[in-house]
């Protein structure tokens, strides 16, 4: 697609047809700093599953520069981190964590069609409040 052409990102080339053409960055920011973030939608949360779990190996190579992750030096051993599952806001949730055990990335889907990659906690239950919280 053209979103991950400009930002050179790379997931598998057989989920291409998954994927929606809408998407989002944004920035959350709360005391802690400011938390980049990305959605992307797709047309079907059944068949992008497995793509999406095959991208896990270089997932965060590709997207670290976007959500301002530093894989660096020290930080290099995040790039051959494993995701373990976990639920957060009562979404299952993909993380790798980092070495004192906080998640230092992590994707969920919080929709059938949405899908949500951050880099901490906080930044997923903002998300959702601001999406799915009751318009005025």
């Amino acid at each position: 697609s053209r979103f991950f052409n400009l930002l050179q990102v790379n997931p598998p080339k057989e989920a291409g047809i998954f994927w929606d053409k809408n998407y989002f960055i944004g920035l959350f920011t709360d005391v802690g700093g400011n938390w980049p973030f990305i959605i992307l939608k797709t047309n079907s949360y059944r068949d992008i599953s497995p793509y999406v779990i095959s991208w896990e190996g270089y997932m965060l190579d590709n997207l670290s520069p976007w959500l301002n992750i530093d894989v660096t030096g020290k930080n290099n051993y995040l790039l051959q981190s494993k995701f373990s599952s976990l639920i957060v806001s009562n979404k299952e949730t993909r993380a790798i964590k980092n070495i004192n055990g906080e998640v230092a990335f992590l994707y969920a889907y919080l929709d059938e069609n949405t899908l949500l990659f951050a880099r901490n906690k906080n930044t997923l239950d903002e998300v959702l409040i601001r999406l799915f919280s009751p318009k005025k």
